[in-house]
């Protein structure tokens, strides 16, 4: 999920950001922010009633050459 993500980079972040002040480690470290965006979400399966109902409602008679 994202939420986890994003909690577990702001815990990441603390920490750094608390290295950095006791100088352990350099501040060029945070220097570039992680950007996370949200994906996108994929289709779901119809019902199988559902495509059932919809392949009853085609008509193939009549249309054809």
């Amino acid at each position: 999920m994202l939420s986890t993500v994003r909690t577990k980079l702001h815990c990441v972040n603390a920490f750094l950001g608390y290295a950095i002040d006791t100088g352990v480690v350099r501040a060029e470290v945070l220097a570039r922010r992680i950007r996370l965006k949200k994906p996108e979400t994929l289709p779901r399966a119809m019902d199988p009633d559902d495509v059932k109902q919809f392949i009853s409602g085609i008509d193939n008679r009549g249309t054809g050459p």
